[in-house]
């Protein structure tokens, strides 16, 4: 039995509302990425809107998000006013990009509240320690280091990437010289 297109679409549509949902973005987000992942040209507000029996104001705070964290791209079209929107197709510039994201003030200002937290818990601790005092203490620590080694894990994943954009550079790979010059092998 073949699976009608819309079908397949449609359960595209939910799945991509539902990991964007589980990764913390609004459902919407998702499922406006998926309609223009899946679109073979930009679309306008108005085409999203009816595409997701949406309200265009919905859409319209979405698309700013999603511009935002690098998912879309604004893109005009020659004689006519309105914006136009296309899916970013490339999964590593995305990844890169949220990455990037998380050096914004939201997370450094959640870095700093849990590194006060923790320090003013330790306070009350070296004053009176109690059970509370220590398990709270160790929450904060947990969660501290948590934090801090997402942080540094981003900013490994960013310096391999320039590394390895770096190489490429080097090694010319896709342009008009040979790759293979330099021992065959790409950073």
């Amino acid at each position: 039995m073949t699976v009608p297109l819309t079908t397949v679409r449609d359960d595209f549509l939910l799945a991509m509302g539902r990991i964007s949902d589980f990764w913390g973005f609004n459902k919407a987000m998702g499922q406006i990425y998926a309609v223009l992942y899946l679109s073979p040209g930009p679309l306008s507000l108005d085409d999203i809107a009816v595409s997701l029996n949406m309200s265009k104001g919905n859409v319209s705070l979405n698309v700013r998000s999603l511009e935002r964290w690098g998912l879309i791209k604004r893109i005009n079209q020659k004689n006519d006013r309105k914006d136009y929107y296309e899916a970013e197709l490339d999964f590593w510039k995305i990844v890169r990009d949220i990455l990037r994201e998380r050096d914004k003030k939201e997370f450094d200002q959640a870095l700093v509240t849990v590194t006060t937290c923790l320090e003013n818990v330790r306070q009350n601790s070296a004053i009176s320690s109690t059970a509370e005092t220590k398990f709270l203490e160790d929450r904060f620590k947990h969660m501290k280091e948590f934090f801090n080694t997402l942080d540094t894990l981003a900013k490994a994943v960013l310096a391999l990437d320039n590394f390895h954009l770096a190489n490429l550079t080097r090694f010319n790979v896709g342009g008009k010289g040979n790759s293979r010059k330099h021992g065959g092998g790409v950073g």
